[in-house]
């Protein structure tokens, strides 16, 4: 963790001083509440546009943020609505799939393993 330090307006220092006992928190807990929740809200969003931009990868992202990369890729998704879509790459990946659903097949019947009529 670190330290940042930046000066405030004299009006935000009163209202996060207020803010601070209604919460029964400290100023500067109260200040580091809201500036968390301004970082966390705007985090994702701005990671997106990079990620778009090829500036950074899922894996860094997941690294910066300390979230999971499967929740990433996830958030991701949601923020960028034009993934580019490769035909190509669909069909490879659906041809994989029959040939390990055929060799997994293949290995349950040399076990005389058959789902639909339980083992034999």
């Amino acid at each position: 963790m670190s330290q940042l330090n930046f000066n405030i307006p004299n009006e935000a220092e009163k209202f996060l001083k207020i803010m601070g006992e209604h919460e029964n928190m400290s100023k500067s807990a109260y200040a580091k509440k809201i500036f968390m929740d301004a970082v966390n809200l705007r985090m994702m969003p701005y990671y997106a546009l990079l990620y778009k931009k090829g500036e950074i990868s899922i894996k860094k992202i997941a690294r910066n943020t300390g979230i999971h990369f499967t929740k990433v890729i996830h958030e991701i998704a949601i923020l960028i609505d034009d993934i580019i879509e490769d035909e190509d790459l669909f069909q490879k990946t659906s041809e994989m799939n029959q040939k390990l659903l055929s060799q997994f097949q293949g290995e349950m019947k040399k076990k005389q393993i058959n789902f639909d009529a339980g083992v034999n």
